[in-house]
């Protein structure tokens, strides 16, 4: 398969803050299409490799590459037009509409000679009406729940238009039902053949939803692969020290992770 043909590679990835280094040295290919989700426990390095992947931190070593292009080379905006980014905290201006908000996502596209148009309109209305945040258009987004806000976030990122959308810790402290209602979203828009990679925390719902389990540990890539194959009590036990039965869950058949209680 040629190189051309991932939507992201990291070839000998190191990164960190200041003196700490927190990557070390990953190679990592992301095909095409899919759901990939990274676990790992706290501070291992998986917002850390996301923020590479999206070109926000700069490597010290080791290169990451956009669709078979070197990022390094790549404009912001040039990036900005083939990936969009979730982070886990936006800043986000009092007085804005929901509406407004979604139309940020189509910066990107526009310039000088190229201000709002009926495609802009469009697409903002789509991304609106595909994650149920077309009701709320006329709200200011600081008048919603969380779970309200995820889901405009989301549709702004889908306002680009980027065939991949990267999500760091998307259902972070949201109730279990918009949870639930952000991953159903996340799974359609793989489906629908966009390369979607997101940070989680809860190890049963990635291995739920996921397509493709990246397991980190100190800075690794400990394993990878779809999480039936890869997810084992001896896995989970090594990368969280979490002694645990793994089963399969009643509904999906996925891999069910229950920790044994502590003697």
């Amino acid at each position: 398969m040629s190189r051309a043909a991932f939507a992201l590679e990291a070839r000998g990835l190191i990164a960190g803050h200041g003196r700490r280094t927190i990557l070390q040295g990953i190679d990592l290919d992301l095909p095409h299409g899919g759901f990939t989700v990274i676990i790992g426990p706290n501070a291992c390095g998986k917002s850390t490799l996301l923020r590479c992947l999206a070109g926000l931190h700069r490597p010290a070593g080791g290169e990451v590459r956009l669709e078979g292009e070197d990022m390094a080379g790549l404009t912001r905006k040039a990036v900005a037009r083939r990936l969009g980014l979730l982070p886990q905290q936006m800043e986000i201006p009092d007085a804005i509409t929901v509406e407004d908000m979604v139309g940020r996502g189509r910066f990107p596209h526009q310039s000088l000679l190229r201000q709002w148009s009926v495609e802009d309109e469009a697409a903002v209305s789509a991304a609106m009406q595909r994650t149920g945040t077309l009701p709320l258009a006329r709200r200011r987004v600081a008048e919603l729940s969380g779970g309200q806000r995820q889901k405009v976030a989301i549709a702004m990122a889908l306002a680009q238009e980027t065939p991949i959308l990267l999500l760091d810790e998307p259902i972070s402290f949201l109730d279990l039902s918009h949870q639930m209602e952000v991953l159903e979203l996340c799974r359609k828009l793989a489906t629908a053949g966009k390369t979607l990679v997101a940070v989680l925390h809860d190890l049963n719902l990635a291995c739920r939803y996921a397509s493709r389990l990246i397991v980190m540990s100190n800075g690794r890539i400990v394993d990878s692969g779809a999480p039936a194959q890869i997810v084992t009590e001896a896995l989970i036990e090594r990368v969280f020290d979490l002694p645990c039965a793994v089963l399969p869950d009643p509904l999906t058949r996925t891999p069910m992770v229950i920790p044994r209680p502590v003697a």
